[in-house]
């Protein structure tokens, strides 16, 4: 079984990524994909910006909200990997688990931060647009 959890970072998140770790223990075999998915910028930003700046931006910001469930995950025996997404989160999240052939979505039901109002949008268009079971952590 492949579990996608996205993360932003948040305790919410470190909760799904928790959760998901409890029911890939429970069933051999299973991989967990944590993905963060940056926003791409967005007005003047990308006008005095190269795209290389933009790129290093996104990954060590993608890093670091990624960092959390990895150091949770890292030593737990179950197999992950990490990915940094760009793009509408929502949309890249729906992609990103018919691409890798994941068998459910195990995210938090909002994230924190200066997107925590995107990300409360972000899991209702998950939930309506994935054609995999999501579930939603609290």
């Amino acid at each position: 079984m492949r579990l996608l959890v996205p993360t932003d970072g948040s305790e919410q998140a470190l909760a799904a990524a928790r959760f998901a770790l409890r029911l890939a223990k429970e069933m051999p075999g299973a991989q967990i994909h944590l993905l963060n998915v940056r926003p791409r910028l967005k007005g003047a930003a990308t006008t005095f910006l190269d795209s290389d700046t933009v790129r290093q931006y996104h990954e060590e910001e993608g890093a670091a909200a990624l960092a959390p469930a990895e150091a949770l995950l890292r030593d737990s025996g179950v197999a992950y990997e990490a990915r940094i997404g760009r793009g509408d989160p929502a949309a890249v999240i729906v992609a990103y688990a018919e691409e890798h052939g994941c068998d459910m979505i195990v995210m938090g039901a909002r994230g924190s931060g200066m997107v925590a109002a995107l990300l409360g949008s972000t899991a209702d268009a998950v939930l309506s647009d994935a054609k995999i079971p999501v579930t939603l952590v609290k």
